[in-house]
């Protein structure tokens, strides 16, 4: 069956994260979708902000909960950042007749044949991405560049939702509003535990 994974830091899921999700969901159409909160980012500097694994998997389970959506706790559990080829590999070993697909950003798309064993996870999986109308053209010349290592991906073209985890971070400890940035009970969840009020 079809799975389709998307990681992230989720520091804390925010509505872009929904958007990116729902049109990757759209163009893929998955029999099921992992989400995986990453215990550590691999390329970000963690600062005093970067909240519990524990309470980003819990924001992941309230902001995803749908049919056919899992919470995966995997690289939580390993206690030490993942590259995603280790995820990938592990997620193969657990679901071997599955035909994976990994979403990403358009910005991450675009840096791919920077990740560690990037042509190794061509062979693992469809790249899929959302592109803006003013980067289609960029990333299809990417994609064209890359199918000579194997890249195998998926462009859909929709409006992004702009807004970032820093964004949302920033906006929590000035006291300002975030109920447009963030799902409703991510919001209830951040405020209910303190979350990113002062930055250590």
């Amino acid at each position: 069956m079809k799975r389709l994974i998307f990681g992230g830091s989720f520091n804390p899921v925010h509505n872009g994260h929904l958007a990116l999700l729902r049109a990757l969901t759209e163009a893929v159409e998955p029999d099921v979708t992992t989400v995986i909160p990453a215990y550590l980012p691999v390329h970000k500097a963690v600062g005093g902000d970067y909240a519990d694994p524990a309470h980003r998997l819990a924001m992941c389970r309230l902001a995803f909960a749908a049919p056919r959506v899992e919470i995966s706790d995997w690289e939580i559990a390993q206690r030490h950042a993942c590259y995603t080829v280790d995820t990938l590999t592990a997620i193969r070993r657990a679901h071997p007749e599955d035909e994976l697909y990994l979403a990403c950003g358009s910005d991450m798309f675009l840096t791919f044949d920077e990740w560690r064993r990037y042509k190794d996870i061509y062979q693992m999986a469809v790249i899929c991405a959302v592109s803006r109308g003013d980067t289609l053209s960029e990333m299809r010349a990417f994609a064209r560049e890359q199918e000579k290592y194997g890249m195998r991906c998926l462009l859909s073209e929709a409006e992004p939702v702009v807004v970032s985890s820093t964004q949302v971070r920033q906006r929590i400890r000035a006291g300002e509003d975030v109920r447009d940035l963030v799902p409703l009970a991510v919001l209830a969840y951040i405020e209910a535990n303190g979350l990113y009020r002062e930055e250590a």
